[in-house]
């Protein structure tokens, strides 16, 4: 998602707020948690998430540690982390909980909080609200995904490589439960396509590697990864094996790295191209990578 696309998501989130909050707010401090799922502290794209929010706040005329305060909580993607950061969250009762990802929100769903989710993939299917126009109760958000693009991602697979004849589906169940939307839209389209889907649930860097392993052996194999906290946590073995074992894939994410020169260093020798060099932009440092396989692939590090 890009910077400017978050801000726009995150600072809707004041709606929610009982109008007669957004008229005390310069009386009374008020105080959100944001539960950062699928992320460490230290990670890139998450610090650039919590820059956009930051931003967009004070645009809208909240100030930080005058009549705002934020409290982030950074469980990564492992669902017990998720559930501590939950619970901590809920005995400091805050105004508002902003919840990122789908497992991160079921967790905190039913807890007596008002909650503004993103980055939900399908928030119907998932239980969080009773429709799209009219969520009910005291959750709402923003959802960037709906299962339907599962075929289009294969389609788009095939169009970039025309000799792929099974594509495997990478994602974690626990994580993402929502998995099945994408594999039944894919399935549906895999025939016209001439292409065998397989699923790959991975539950950890050795599936992920056997999934990768298994289409290279049979030849004329691809990949596509879901939007998973657990896939985006192992994005950078991903894109080595795709390297490493040329394979097409789709991806549903964005990548953030440590070092972008760093990276182009070390994926240079495995025989990807570099259809950008890393360049300095505003606030970033970026490059665009082909893996070999003719998937662009745009990583990103923060210059903040």
């Amino acid at each position: 998602m890009r910077r400017r696309d978050f801000i726009k998501v995150i600072t809707g989130s004041a709606a929610v707020w009982p109008l007669a909050a957004r008229a005390q707010q310069r009386e009374q401090k008020r105080r959100v948690a944001v539960l950062m799922g699928g992320l460490l502290s230290g990670d890139f794209g998450g610090q650039a998430e919590a820059a956009a929010l930051e931003a967009g706040l004070t645009e809208l005329g909240w100030k930080l540690g005058s009549n705002i305060e934020l409290e982030y909580r950074w469980p990564g993607a492992e669902l017990d982390q998720v559930s501590i950061a939950a619970n901590e969250i809920v005995a400091m009762r805050p105004d508002l909980v902003v919840s990122r990802t789908t497992p991160t929100t079921a967790i905190m769903m039913n807890r007596g909080l008002p909650i503004v989710f993103v980055l939900v993939t399908d928030p119907l299917f998932s239980g969080f609200v009773q429709s799209l126009g009219r969520p009910g109760g005291s959750v709402t958000g923003f959802s960037v995904f709906e299962s339907s693009v599962g075929g289009k991602w294969l389609a788009l697979l095939k169009e970039a490589a025309p000799e792929i004849s099974r594509v495997s589906l990478l994602f974690n169940p626990e994580t993402a439960p929502f998995a099945e939307g994408y594999r039944h839209s894919a399935e549906a389209a895999a025939p016209r396509l001439g292409i065998t889907l397989v699923s790959a649930p991975c539950g950890n860097a050795t599936h992920i590697e056997n999934a990768f392993d298994a289409r290279a052996r049979e030849g004329s194999g691809g990949i596509i990864g879901i939007p998973d906290t657990f896939i985006v946590e192992h994005r950078d073995l991903i894109i080595e094996l795709a390297a490493r074992h040329r394979l097409p894939a789709v991806y549903a994410a964005n990548f953030f790295v440590a070092d972008v020169q760093a990276e182009h260093d070390r994926l240079k020798p495995l025989g990807v191209t570099f259809t950008k060099e890393p360049t300095k932009t505003t606030g970033s440092t970026i490059a665009v990578l082909n893996d070999t396989c003719g998937n662009l692939i745009q990583i990103t590090h923060l210059d903040w």
